[in-house]
C-alpha cells in the first residue's frame, strides 16, 4: 500500500516534497536525468577542436562530489527516507525504534530530521549549508552536490 502511495506521488505534476513516500528509483532517475543534462550542457559549450579533451573536461566538470555508484546510492537512500535512518531501520525490523538515537529530541529519524533538525549533525550542516538548522522548505534550494557532502561528511553511512 505505502509503495503505491509512493507511486502515485512521484508521477505527480509536482516535484516531490521530501518528507513523502518517494520511491527511491524516482530520485535515482531524477539525479542521472539531471547529470544528462548537464554533461550536454559542457558538451556543447566545448569547441569542436577539444574532442580528444571532452571526456577530461567533463569528469572535472560534471559532478566533483559524485564520483561513484556509492555516491548516487547514498544520496537516492537520504532522499528516499531509506538507508542507515531509524525510520527505514526500524520499518525492517533492524532496529526496535524508528526514533534517532544520536539526539535526545524523541524525533523519529527520517531524512528531514537527519538533514535539517538533528543536534548531533549541526556541526557538519553549518559547514556544508552554512546554516545549523534549516526548514524543510529551504532544503529544495541546496544543491544535491551539498547534500551528498554533507551525509559524507556526517559518517552516517560508517556508524
Amino acid at each position: 500500500m505505502a509503495d503505491k502511495a509512493a507511486k502515485l506521488a512521484a508521477k505527480a505534476d509536482r516535484e516531490p516534497d521530501l518528507y513523502l513516500p518517494t520511491p527511491k528509483s524516482y530520485f535515482k532517475d531524477q539525479l542521472k536525468m539531471q547529470e544528462t543534462h548537464n554533461t550536454n550542457r559542457i558538451t556543447a559549450s566545448l569547441p569542436a577542436s577539444d574532442n580528444k579533451l571532452r571526456p577530461l573536461a567533463l569528469s572535472r566538470r560534471l559532478y566533483p562530489t559524485i564520483r561513484s555508484r556509492t555516491h548516487l546510492k547514498m544520496l537516492a537512500d537520504i532522499l528516499s527516507n531509506r538507508g542507515p535512518l531509524g525510520y527505514w531501520q526500524h520499518r525492517t525490523k533492524r532496529a526496535p525504534s524508528p526514533l534517532c538515537l544520536k539526539c535526545d529530541l524523541g524525533e523519529v529519524e527520517d531524512n528531514l530530521h537527519f538533514l535539517t533538525t538533528c543536534p548531533h549533525y549541526m556541526r557538519e550542516r553549518h559547514t556544508h549549508f552554512h546554516l545549523p538548522l534549516i526548514s524543510a522548505s529551504r532544503l529544495h534550494d541546496i544543491p544535491t552536490t551539498k547534500i551528498l557532502e554533507y551525509i559524507i561528511a556526517t559518517d552516517i553511512y560508517h556508524s
